[in-house]
């Protein structure tokens, strides 16, 4: 199938992470699937340093040390709730994350991005109550593959062309989408990279 998909670097969902995030679910409940939670979270940590709540610092050993600045904190609900999960765990001094507090704060994330989609009718219950992708539910899912193929083909020189609000976009579904290896490429291929970029290079390596 993939193989059919065209590269579209339309943001999935309106760009709505929660709405991707519950559609990928959706997607591969059949397999088990459950979330990927830590691509969740890196995304979230993307956006707090870009607002100035947190700073990363990658040693040489490729370690990354975060710290919170304390005067901040989000101001959205269930991002509050991610930073006291982090804080509570001692992120800053290394601490063991408690997965099972992170899966129950993706269900929420999963609620939120189900609501999203059954107020735009992308998905609705069947019979069997059953939530399930409506016929323009399940095209517009199309757009995750549809985009990782155009991030995965996007050039360097292209994307520091783009202004820094839609990079911090792309970068935040790379990480929900996992795209770690393309964005390692393009810092290993030039050091003189958006400090967005550099960013991204450092959060998922938080969990």
């Amino acid at each position: 199938m993939n193989n059919d998909i065209k590269a579209n670097s339309e943001l999935p969902f309106n760009g709505s992470i929660m709405a991707s995030f519950f559609a990928s679910y959706l997607t591969l409940r059949e397999s088990g699937f459950n979330g990927n939670y830590y691509g969740l979270v890196s995304a979230y940590l993307l956006k707090w340093e870009v607002e100035g709540i947190l700073q990363t610092e990658m040693t040489s050993d490729l370690i990354v040390y975060p710290t919170f600045d304390h005067k901040r904190k989000p101001t959205h609900a269930v991002e509050l709730e991610l930073y006291e999960i982090l804080k509570s765990n001692n992120i800053e001094d290394g601490g063991h994350i408690d997965d099972d507090a992170l899966q129950d704060w993706s269900k929420k994330i999963l609620a939120l991005g189900e609501q999203e989609l059954l107020e735009t009718g992308d998905v609705a219950f069947d019979q069997k109550g059953r939530i399930r992708f409506t016929r323009q539910g399940y095209d517009h899912s199309l757009s995750h593959p549809s985009f990782e193929k155009y991030f995965e083909n996007l050039s360097l020189p292209t994307f520091c062309n783009l202004d820094p609000q839609r990079q911090q976009q792309e970068l935040s579904f790379a990480l929900l989408f996992g795209l770690i290896e393309e964005i390692e490429e393009y810092i290993n291929s030039n050091q003189n990279v958006p400090k967005v970029l550099q960013m991204a290079n450092r959060v998922w390596r938080v969990l």
